[in-house]
């Protein structure tokens, strides 16, 4: 009978420990949970809360809370009457500045006590860099899938007028200037974004494309013969043709060639005889 007594109580102690969650304190302590398993009210629920007294500046806030709860808890509480994010606020308590993992009632925090919360400078201007780099890199992937999409459709064009040329087809020059300038634009844009990371290649990417389009409307401008006509560019020829002289006292009058010249002369003068053999005297 006493084995069977000590046997039932022993189970009985296994089941009231199986429905106890433990907690390691932040001093190392094997402790039970704060908050009861499910069905169960949780021991954090059975403590009355505590008033405590938080000074911001000169103004004080009494904020209500477990005192089993955490300084950081106790931060998020204060975030709307102290108009400042988690993040950015320091608790201090009996001259010591209290992490945000640490306990009320660990630290000794009691009904009434007073806290000093400080604006944590540092702690803002980080967060506000974080969220400035989270701003330009959501606006930079915006920026990209523009670009992207303005891209694939313009790709489109080039192909079009490409296909439109080899087979014999004639394309509008004034069109290519246009569709070469909306790319040069394109690829001014992506030259001045900064970003790193997956964006950057991203980027490097579409200028990559971009060129290759602008290349190919370059090789469309010169056509192997191309018309001359007002819309096409006349085809340019590297000779020269050999300028006529003409007399500087009367720009009316063109100058005539040597021989011409002396033709002219001969039969002004009939009686001048012109010959073009010449003497040697010693």
């Amino acid at each position: 009978m006493m084995s069977s007594s000590l046997g039932l109580g022993s189970g009985r102690d296994d089941e009231i420990r199986g429905s106890e969650v433990w907690e390691v304190r932040p001093g190392g302590m094997l402790v039970q949970s704060r908050s009861g398993g499910s069905g169960v009210t949780g021991i954090r629920d059975q403590v009355p809360p505590i008033r405590v007294r938080v000074k911001y500046g000169s103004a004080y806030h009494e904020v209500s809370i477990n005192p089993r709860a955490s300084f950081g808890e106790l931060k998020k509480m204060l975030m709307e009457p102290s108009g400042l994010h988690h993040e950015e606020q320091k608790l201090i308590y009996k001259k010591r500045e209290r992490s945000s993992r640490q306990y009320l009632d660990v630290a000794g925090v009691k009904n009434r006590s007073k806290v000093e919360l400080v604006e944590d400078v540092a702690s803002r201007e980080r967060r506000s860099l974080e969220m400035l780099t989270t701003a330009r890199r959501e606006k930079a992937a915006k920026s990209l899938a523009e670009i992207d999409s303005k891209v694939q459709k313009l790709s489109q064009q080039v192909l079009t007028m490409r296909a439109k040329a080899d087979e014999g087809g004639e394309v509008e020059i004034r069109e290519v200037d246009n569709l070469t300038a909306i790319l040069m634009t394109i690829l001014v844009k992506l030259d001045g974004m900064i970003i790193g990371g997956d964006q950057k290649l991203m980027k490097n990417k579409q200028e990559k494309k971009v060129r290759e389009l602008v290349e190919t409307l370059d090789k469309l401008k010169l056509p192997a013969n191309p018309p001359n006509d007002g819309n096409r560019r006349p085809q340019m020829t590297s000779s020269r043709k050999a300028a006529t002289p003409v007399d500087v006292k009367n720009k009316n009058k063109i100058i005539p060639p040597p021989q011409q010249r002396q033709q002219q002369q001969t039969r002004n003068n009939p009686g001048a005889v012109t010959t073009t053999k010449w003497e040697t005297f010693e």
